[in-house]
């Protein structure tokens, strides 16, 4: 079997036709300009900034003031102590709310006769403080009188009394009034007198002080 070399030569069917030069140098600058195009099209894409992302705020941790203060021991509300209202406390209104010291204090007057000097001192020893030169004198009084229960049948005998006084005071008063006035250079008047003319005095010279400053005057 005999091999045939290939033929360098191949012949088209159809008519080649011969290009000119000229044509050749557009076709060549048409491909450059649109080698050129997409070129830069590229470059532009490739240059183009990525959108800046907006940086997110980032919020404040919040702190609990008030858990800080629960668990700072520096930090905690200090009690302030209680005062008291004496070394002796408050004074008892009734006998069964007296303390012993109080107690002590009536015992040592009534009972033991005690001079105020001496209770003080036996006070001083128990509570611990100086007491004043009265403190004591002063307390058992108001203890004194806050211990008596007034009785209730008495009641309306105390409002009978109070109103009988005041009555022959009036009536003596005037009497008075009228011997201070002879007895300082004027005349003598009756009580009844004196008190009539008062009377007229004052409702006419009520609020304009007539009468007070010709008092003020003459003395």
């Amino acid at each position: 079997m005999s091999f045939t070399p290939p033929n360098n030569t191949i012949t088209f069917p159809f008519k080649t036709e011969e290009v000119d030069p000229h044509t050749l140098a557009v076709m060549s600058d048409a491909e450059s300009m649109f080698t050129s195009g997409i070129k830069s099209e590229q470059d532009e894409e490739e240059e183009v900034p990525a959108p800046l992302s907006t940086p997110k705020k980032r919020g404040k941790k919040t702190t609990h003031a008030n858990d800080d203060d629960d668990d700072s021991p520096a930090k905690k509300t200090k009690k302030s102590p209680s005062k008291k209202t004496g070394a002796l406390g408050p004074i008892p209104t009734t006998l069964d709310e007296a303390s012993a010291e109080d107690k002590m204090i009536i015992r040592m007057k009534e009972v033991e006769g005690k001079p105020w000097a001496d209770i003080r001192k036996a006070l001083e020893n128990i509570t611990g403080t100086n007491l004043g030169r009265s403190t004591l004198q002063i307390r058992y009084t108001r203890m004194k009188t806050n211990f008596v229960v007034f009785d209730k049948v008495d009641e309306p005998r105390l409002f009978q009394a109070k109103k009988e006084i005041e009555e022959r005071f009036e009536s003596g008063k005037w009497q008075k009034i009228a011997d201070w006035i002879e007895a300082n250079g004027g005349s003598k008047y009756p009580s009844t007198t004196v008190q009539k003319k008062y009377k007229e005095l004052n409702k006419r010279n009520v609020g304009n002080g007539v009468a007070a400053t010709a008092m003020e005057e003459e003395e």
